[in-house]
């Protein structure tokens, strides 16, 4: 039998304590049943929050734009791995780093089949970033 089990937490420390807890289970269940267990791990999400002084510019261009932007200022940032684990990268090597969403609100969340980019607000992500790349700059 094979199975696939994702676990997430909402800090890296809850999700590793998660990702122990079910190692065990799997392995005293497999014990249990005389069944040999294998556990791979396929990938895994850390917690990686934004840096405050990349937020705060990023904010106000949002909210200096005329078109209607909705803005989540800050929000658990526990998904989204590729993101969490280049932000860490960044941080761990003396930089700052920030998440930024745009053109991605499907309800049904990233990573599930129907989750789809709106191609028109590629526009918009980048010159909300470069606007806030210009103001840090400035």
């Amino acid at each position: 039998m094979t199975a696939s089990i994702e676990v997430r937490g909402g800090s890296t420390e809850l999700m590793e304590d998660m990702r122990d807890a079910v190692h065990r289970r799997v392995e005293a269940a497999g014990e249990m049943h005389g069944c040999d267990t294998e556990i791979t791990r396929t990938g895994e999400s850390i917690r990686q929050d934004c840096d405050e002084e990349l937020v705060d510019p990023v904010s106000e261009v949002v909210t200096d734009r005329s078109d209607s932007l909705s803005l989540i200022r800050r929000d658990a940032l526990a998904a989204s791995e590729d993101a969490t684990y280049l932000m860490r990268a960044v941080t761990e090597n003396g930089g700052t780093a920030t998440y930024v969403g745009i053109g991605g609100s499907n309800p049904s969340g990233h990573h599930t089949p129907t989750f789809d980019i709106d191609e028109e607000s590629l526009s918009i992500g980048v010159d909300v970033l470069s606007t806030a790349v210009r103001k840090l700059l400035s």
